[in-house]
């Protein structure tokens, strides 16, 4: 493995691509859907999605006390 420098950017993001960055914007989120994932070994964008959303909605759960 070589320590060349990679520059990745895109254009233009679609609507799913704005919804999943917003969902997982939050450090908590982004931290807690990682701890998920890493018991994985590889998952495709939409689960990350999936798994960030789930992580949100129980954050979100557990502010309004259900």
């Amino acid at each position: 493995m070589n320590n060349d420098l990679i520059m990745f950017s895109t254009g233009m993001i679609t609507w799913d691509g704005h919804e999943f960055l917003d969902t997982i914007r939050d450090p908590e989120v982004w931290s807690n859907t990682k701890k998920i994932l890493s018991h994985l070994e590889s998952v495709s964008i939409s689960t990350v999605s999936n798994i960030g959303t789930g992580v949100l909605n129980h954050i979100i759960d557990k502010q309004m006390g259900y």
